[in-house]
């Protein structure tokens, strides 16, 4: 169970277990000049808020900017926003990230998409982890960076143990 007080405050109980598991603040994420958009000067809302299954929550602003929790990190991690894709708000996580990278690849940068990869391993999708680290090679292949095929490479193949 979750819910969000006018002042921002968020948290969520698992029933079950009767625990408080976060309580947090949302309120650093509805000031404007937050995104790199310099034209949303207005007001920022919460539109839409809800519990992944895991019990992690998600918010999306009325920016189309789509923040979950990080529990080991305790922050809140934008893993979508209105640049890099339109959100539909009847789609769950798993189908939006993977709708982000289609057809729009040119317009994603390389950071973007290191974004979604590293938002895709935390929230434990394999399959648009998969998609995610398929387009970072393309995309590491077309521009021709060693440097970073080779530290993905590492990471890929785990501590060396020699």
């Amino acid at each position: 169970m979750m819910y969000i007080t006018c002042t921002g405050t968020v948290s969520v109980w698992n029933v079950e277990k009767e625990q408080n598991i976060l309580e947090s603040c949302v309120g650093h994420l509805l000031k404007p000049g937050l995104s790199d958009d310099s034209f949303k000067a207005t007001s920022v809302n919460i539109v839409s808020a809800s519990l992944l299954e895991d019990g992690i929550p998600k918010v999306m602003t009325s920016h189309e900017d789509m923040y979950t929790y990080h529990f080991g990190l305790k922050t809140w991690m934008r893993v979508s926003d209105a640049k890099s894709a339109k959100y539909q708000m009847g789609k769950g996580i798993s189908d939006s990230l993977i709708s982000m990278g289609k057809g729009k690849t040119g317009l994603l940068s390389l950071s973007d998409i290191e974004n979604h990869l590293a938002c895709s391993m935390y929230l434990k999708m394999p399959q648009e982890y998969r998609y995610w680290l398929k387009l970072y090679c393309r995309r590491l292949s077309d521009e021709n960076a060693v440097g970073k095929i080779e530290e993905l490479c590492q990471d890929l193949l785990g501590p060396s143990h020699l």
